[in-house]
This record gives C-alpha cells, sequence and structure tokens, in this order.
C-alpha cells in the first residue's frame, strides 16, 4: 500500500545512514577522524573536538564509557585515549539548578531585559524540551536554571513586573524551599492554571513570547482561548530563538553520543520487522505519515542506542539514556 511504501522509504534512509555510521565505527574509515577534527572540523560532520567533547560531556554517562573513543581513532593509543577522558570528565556540566536560586533575582532582570528588546512584555518557560521528554538533558532545564524549582512537573509565566511558578500538589513543600519568592511567586496550577492566571495578570496589549518547539499545538491553543476571552488584547507570540537560551551564558551543550546498535537477542524483534508493522498500523489508519519525538521511541523502532537521552534519574540522572 502506498502509505507502507511512503514509511519505509523514509526510515529505510535513516536506517542506512545509521548503517554506514555503524560501518565507519567498526572500519578503518574513520582512523583519520582525529586529525581531521584538529585540522578541518568542516570534514567531520562541522564537529570541532571541543564540540564534540562539550556534547559527549552533557550527555548521560554510557555503559561503555569509551564507546566514544571510536569517532576519534580505531583506536586512540592509551595516552591519548587517557587524555581525552580526562578531558571529557573537565567538562561535565553542573546543574543547572545549583545556585539558581540565589541567582535567580539577576537570571530573572536579565532575561526581562532580553524580552524588552524584542519588544516583548511576557514569556512562558515549560518544563519541556524538542522531545517532550519529562526528564530533560542540562541544556534542556531551562525552567530550573530561572527559578530553581527541580520538580518533573511546572511552568513559569514572566511579565514585566511579576512573575509566577506554576506546580502541582506534589511539590507544595519543595517549590517553597527551592524558588525565591522575591523573584517567583508559587501558584498551585490546580487552583489557577497559567493561561487564566496570565490573561488575568498581563498588561493590556500584551505580546506574550513562547517557544514553539517546546509547547504542543493543544497547550498553544488552550493559552489562545484564554487570552482571548480576556478582552485585553492580549496576543501570544512564536519566538525563533528562546530569550532564556541567550541570557544562559554557561548553558551546557546539547548531549552528543556514538549510535550503537541494539542486538536482537535483547531487542526481541528485528527493526525491519517493526517498521513493516508500524507500516500497517498507518496504513489501517489512513495516515501517511508517523511522527516520532520520543528518543525513547525512535531508539526501539530502529533497534539502536545511545547516550543523548535520559530514560532515569531526577536532575540529569546516572543512566545510560536509551540503554
Amino acid at each position: 500500500m502506498q502509505s507502507m511504501h511512503i514509511a519505509e522509504a523514509g526510515i529505510l534512509t535513516l536506517l542506512q545512514g545509521l548503517t554506514s555510521l555503524d560501518r565507519a565505527f567498526a572500519g578503518g574509515h574513520n582512523r583519520p577522524v582525529m586529525s581531521r577534527l584538529h585540522s578541518n572540523p568542516a570534514a567531520a560532520g562541522g564537529l570541532d573536538l571541543e564540540t564534540l567533547v562539550a556534547g559527549l560531556a552533557a550527555a548521560p554517562p554510557a555503559f561503555d564509557s569509551r564507546l566514544w573513543l571510536r569517532l576519534l581513532a580505531s583506536p586512540p593509543d592509551e595516552a591519548e585515549a587517557a587524555r581525552l577522558m580526562a578531558q571529557l570528565e573537565a567538562a561535565r556540566p553542573a546543574d543547572p539548578a545549583e545556585g539558581a536560586r540565589a541567582a535567580s533575582a539577576d537570571r530573572l532582570a536579565a532575561l526581562r531585559g532580553k524580552l524588552a528588546e524584542l519588544g516583548i512584555e511576557g514569556f512562558l518557560v515549560p518544563l519541556s524540551d524538542a522531545h517532550r521528554n519529562e526528564i530533560l538533558p542540562a541544556a534542556s532545564r531551562r525552567l530550573a536554571w530561572l527559578t530553581g524549582f527541580t520538580g518533573s512537573a511546572g511552568m513559569a509565566v514572566v511579565l514585566p513586573e511579576r512573575a509566577a511558578l506554576f506546580v502541582d500538589g506534589r511539590y507544595t513543600l519543595q517549590v517553597g524551599q527551592q524558588i525565591d519568592p522575591a523573584a517567583f511567586e508559587a501558584v498551585p496550577i490546580g487552583e489557577t492554571p497559567p493561561s487564566r492566571w496570565l490573561a488575568e495578570e498581563a498588561p493590556r496589549g500584551a505580546r506574550i513570547g513562547y517557544d514553539p518547539w517546546l509547547m504542543t499545538q493543544a497547550e498553544v491553543e488552550r493559552f489562545e482561548k484564554a487570552l482571548k476571552r480576556s478582552d485585553r488584547d492580549l496576543a501570544l507570540v512564536p519566538l525563533e530563538q528562546n530569550p532564556v537560551d541567550a541570557v544562559w551564558r554557561d548553558r551546557p551543550s546539547a548531549p552528543l553520543s556514538p549510535v550503537a546498535p541494539h542486538p536482537l537477542d535483547y531487542a526481541g524483534k528485528a527493526a525491519n520487522e517493526k517498521r513493516a508493522e508500524l507500516a500497517e498500523a498507518l496504513g489501517k489508519a489512513g495516515a501517511g505519515a508517523a511522527v516520532l519525538t520520543l528518543p525513547d521511541s525512535i531508539a526501539w523502532l530502529l533497534n539502536v542506542r545511545a547516550g543523548d537521552g535520559i530514560r532515569q534519574g531526577e536532575n540529569g540522572g546516572a543512566s545510560s539514556g536509551l540503554a
């Protein structure tokens, strides 16, 4: 059926890319990569050695901590490997929430200054990332960096004169311990949803920014409906760049890690069988494609593993991402 061919073709292209990558790991093709990283970053996919190490340091520790060395040489000598492993450990990022309570007033002021530059009167800071993960890599923990709050659910709303952090009943005590009440007011989300608070508290005519990579269509529509009902001429505005990132000077790198095949003995079913089943389900549903955003879903479908997602453990976790 047509949908099966479309789905198979798209995923097959990706799988062929992963197969090529795996061959590069195993064969001699990646032997010159270390010298290319030093002399010509563009030849190695645009990554220089410092950028690669920073990304690896931001990923959860892998079960095989030396697997990434295959990206550099096959293999490096022991002295070079030891130096690179030490460089990796030294690059591990600090917890974004560390020191955030004491610094939140200054960070909030910097964010407001950036919003003023953009002509925006407010901004939404959800606890989310582009993959809709519940537990986030350090680079995506904007809410923790801004407020100090480390719970697994919440949202901050920043206005020119007020800022609120919305949490559910699980975090009533925790939020009081972690945030600066002079900077953020804690609001029970069950009593006052962020959309309603914003519609009531935003200045008349305010433009409220949000990062479209971090919110679903349903979430955006909920805010738009609330703002429209307010009759205060409020507008929700998608921003091309997240202003929190612009003021987070020491923001960790996005996580990077090698992709490795997941053995069939552990996967239980070949990737092509999984893709065929998915394509069949798409056909029955009358759909032409399925969009997978969660790293664990993608890893399951393709029978691969990597360390660029976090499966368990709060605040960065100690597990090997998708392993």
